[in-house]
C-alpha cells in the first residue's frame, strides 16, 4: 500500500514479552534494510516503491520522538521528498495498488515499535542531560543509516526496472498497462535525493557516532549499555 501522509504504523504498545530494546529494534531495522542490497531485482521495484514512503514516514516519527538539542532538519527534508512522491503517485497511479516489500515492512514495524517504546518511556518536556544528548545523537545516526541503506536498495531496484522498461520501449515502442519508464525514473531521482541527504548527515558521524552508549528501554524502565553491537556492526553498505 502506498504511504499516506500521517498514516499510522504498528498500533498499540509493544508486546509485553518482547524483550528487545530501542537499540535492538534499530539494529534489526538496519539489518532488514541491508537485505535489500541482496534482493533488488527489477520485478520488486513496484513493491519497494509502495513501501519506501512508509519507511520514511516511520523514520520521521521516530526521529521526532528522540529528544533534540540540535534542531537538525535532515529528516524533515527527506520526509518532504516523500510527501511529494506520494502526491505524484496519486496523480499518476504508478506503482498502483499491490503488495509492499517484506524487507521494508520489517523496517517499518521495528521503527514504529521503537517510537511506541520511547513515547511511553519519556516525558516530552523532561530536561536532557549530556549523556542523554549523546544517546539521542547515536540513535539518530543509526536511524539515518537505516534510511540511507533502504534508499540505496530501493534505488537499485528502480534503476534495473527503469533500464528494462527503456529496453522494452526501444524494441516495441510501448509498455504493458501498469508499467512506466517515466514514473520509475521520477521516483528514482527522488529516492536518490533522499539517499544523498542521508549520506550528508552520516558524514563524520557513521560509524563513530554509533559507538556512544545507547539508551535501552525494557518494559518502560531505562537501562544503559555500552553499544558494542554498534561497533561490531558499524560498517557502511
Amino acid at each position: 500500500m502506498t504511504a499516506m501522509p500521517g498514516s499510522s504504523h504498528a498500533a498499540g504498545s509493544p508486546e509485553p514479552d518482547d524483550e528487545r530494546t530501542v537499540g535492538d529494534l534499530l539494529l534489526d531495522a538496519d539489518t532488514a534494510a541491508r537485505e535489500l542490497l541482496w534482493d533488488a531485482p527489477p520485478d520488486t521495484a513496484k513493491a519497494k516503491a509502495r513501501s519506501w514512503g512508509e519507511v520514511v514516514e516511520a523514520a520521521a516519527d521516530l526521529w521526532s520522538s528522540f529528544p533534540d538539542r540540535t534542531g537538525n532538519l535532515s529528516m524533515e527534508r527527506i520526509h518532504k521528498l516523500t510527501l511529494g512522491m506520494h502526491r505524484t503517485q496519486q496523480r499518476t497511479g504508478w506503482p498502483g495498488a499491490g503488495d509492499g516489500d517484506p524487507h521494508l515492512e520489517r523496517v517499518v514495524e521495528n521503527l514504529s515499535r521503537a517510537t511506541e517504546m520511547i513515547s511511553v518511556r519519556r516525558h516530552p518536556t523532561a530536561p536532557l542531560s549530556e549523556p542523554g544528548h549523546l544517546d539521542s545523537e547515536a540513535a539518530r545516526t543509526r536511524l539515518m543509516h537505516v534510511v540511507y541503506v533502504a534508499s540505496h536498495g530501493v534505488g537499485q531496484a528502480l534503476w534495473q526496472y527503469n533500464r528494462d522498461m527503456r529496453r522494452v520501449l526501444d524494441a516495441k515502442h510501448r509498455l504493458s498497462p501498469g508499467q512506466s519508464a517515466d514514473q520509475s525514473l521520477n521516483l528514482m531521482v527522488r529516492v536518490g535525493a533522499a539517499e544523498q541527504l542521508a549520506a550528508s548527515y552520516r558524514q563524520g558521524r557513521w560509524p563513530a557516532g554509533t559507538s556512544r552508549p545507547v539508551g535501552r528501554w525494557r518494559r518502560g524502565r531505562p537501562q544503559r549499555t555500552c553499544s558494542s553491537r554498534s561497533r561490531s556492526n558499524g560498517t557502511s553498505p
